[in-house]
C-alpha cells in the first residue's frame, strides 16, 4: 500500500506510513527464499494455466508466474513452534481520518462458511481504499457510491478523511458496504489504543491492520518488539470483539545474515487467539518468496489477503489484478488451508484509480477457481 506525504512516490511504503503514523486520523512497499530445508510440500509444483494472451474481456495479460514450491523458502525456514515472547506491540494522516470493527474474526478453527467451498468463484472481494485516496480525499460518500457501483461489497478503509466514525457507519450502511478492517498507525494500537477500538466498534470493522514497520524496528529485537505490542493490542482488542494483524511488505520477506526471515519470525510470535497476518500478495512475490508457502507454512493464520498483480520478474512491475503474471488459480486453490475469507483488491501507483479497480474487480470476481 501507498501513502500521500512528503516522500517520494518512487517508494509508495515510505509515503503511506508517513500518512498513517498520527493514528486515527489520515498512512508502504518493500528476499531470497533459500533458508534451511523444508519438508516436502504438499503440491511440489503446479503448471503453468496460461501462456499469456487476451481475456475475455479484450485485456492483454503476461504469461503466468508458476513457480514450484522451492525446497528452501523463508516461510518455512523460521522458527522453533510455539515460540512466543512476553507480551509487549506505524500508516498517518490517512489513518487519521480513520476508525476500526467489531466481531472479532473467529479462530482458526470456526473460519467464515464461506472459504468452504473447493470451487467456484471468490467471495467478500473487496477494495483497499487507499487506491482511490484522492478521490476520499474530496468526497468520501461520493467514493463510497461509486465503489458500490462497481460492485464491491467491502471496503477496507485508510483514513477516515475528517469524517467521524459514525458518519462512516452512516455511509456505509446508505450505500450498502461492510468494513472488515482498517489500516492503522502504530500509535492507533498503543498509546490511541482506547480512542481506536472505540471508533472501531462504531464502524464495524473486525481487524485493526497495522500496515508497515518502520525502518528501526526491522531487525530481530524490533520484530521482537512490534510483536509484543500487537499481542498486547489484540489482547485488550478482544474485548470489543476485533482482531489485530500486520500487513506486509517486500522488505518482511529479506533475510537477515544468519537467514531468518522477518515476517516468519513476527508470525510465530503473535498470539493466533487474538493476532492474525494480512497477507500482501504482491509484496510477497516481489520479495522472492511465494504465497502458497506461506499457507502451507501458517494455515490459517492469513483471514485477509491483499490482491494485485505483479508482471514478469525481474521488475514485478505492479499491474491490475489479471493484467501480470501471477497464477491466481493455483494460489487460491489453497483459500481453504489460509483462512482467507477477504480478498482486498489494491494498486498502490494506478495511472487511473477508477479504471484499476474496475479491472481488477472484473476479473477477480469472474475467476472461476
Amino acid at each position: 500500500m501507498v501513502g500521500i506525504g512528503h516522500h517520494p512516490v518512487e517508494d509508495p511504503g515510505l509515503q503511506k506510513a508517513d500518512d498513517l503514523r498520527g493514528g486515527l486520523h489520515e498512512a508502504p512497499p518493500g528476499g531470497v527464499d533459500a533458508i534451511g530445508e523444508l519438508p516436502e510440500p504438499a503440491e511440489a509444483a503446479v503448471p503453468d494455466e496460461s501462456e499469456g494472451g487476451e481475456l475475455d474481456d479484450g485485456s492483454v495479460h503476461a504469461a503466468k508466474i508458476s513457480r514450484p514450491l522451492p525446497r528452501s523458502d523463508p516461510a518455512l525456514a523460521w522458527p522453533p513452534a510455539g515460540h512466543h515472547l512476553p507480551r509487549m506491540t506505524t500508516r498517518r494522516e490517512f489513518v487519521q481520518a480513520l476508525a476500526a470493527g467489531t466481531l472479532a474474526a473467529p479462530v482458526l478453527h470456526s473460519l467464515d462458511p464461506l472459504i468452504a467451498a473447493s470451487a467456484g468463484r471468490l467471495s467478500r472481494i473487496g477494495v483497499q481504499l487507499y487506491t482511490v485516496r484522492e478521490s476520499m480525499r474530496t468526497d468520501v460518500e461520493g467514493t463510497l457510491a461509486r465503489v458500490r457501483q462497481i460492485g464491491y461489497k467491502e471496503v477496507e478503509f485508510a483514513g477516515y478523511f475528517g469524517k467521524t466514525a459514525t458518519e462512516i457507519k452512516t455511509a456505509l450502511r446508505k450505500h450498502g458496504l461492510t468494513s472488515p478492517a482498517a489500516h492503522v498507525g502504530l500509535d492507533a494500537l498503543t498509546t490511541k489504543l482506547g480512542e481506536t477500538l472505540e471508533a472501531a466498534s462504531e464502524v464495524g470493522h473486525r481487524w485493526l491492520v497495522l500496515p508497515w514497520i518502520d525502518q528501526d524496528d526491522r531487525p530481530p529485537e524490533g520484530i521482537d518488539r512490534i510483536a509484543g505490542l500487537l499481542n498486547l493490542a489484540g489482547d485488550r482488542a478482544a474485548g470489543y470483539g476485533i482482531r489485530v494483524a500486520y500487513h506486509n511488505h517486500d522488505f518482511d520477506l529479506h533475510p537477515w545474515a544468519d537467514g531468518t526471515v522477518p515476517l516468519a519470525r513476527l508470525l510465530s510470535r503473535l498470539e493466533p487467539s487474538h493476532c492474525d497476518v494480512e497477507l500482501d500478495l504482491y509484496w510477497v512475490t516481489k520479495g522472492g518468496s511465494e504465497p502458497r508457502t506461506w499457507f502451507e507454512r501458517f494455515p490459517g493464520r492469513f483471514p485477509m489477503v491483499h490482491v494485485k498483480d505483479a508482471g514478469p520478474a525481474p521488475d514485478f512491475a505492479m499491474h491490475d489484478v489479471g493484467a501480470g503474471a501471477m497464477d491466481w488459480k493455483s494460489i487460491f486453490a489453497l483459500r481453504r488451508k489460509a483462512g482467507i475469507q477477504h480478498y482486498f483488491i489494491e494498486h498502490d501507483t494506478p495511472a487511473e484509480p477508477w479504471a484499476s479497480i474496475t479491472a481488477s474487480y472484473r476479473y477477480l470476481s469472474r475467476l472461476e477457481i
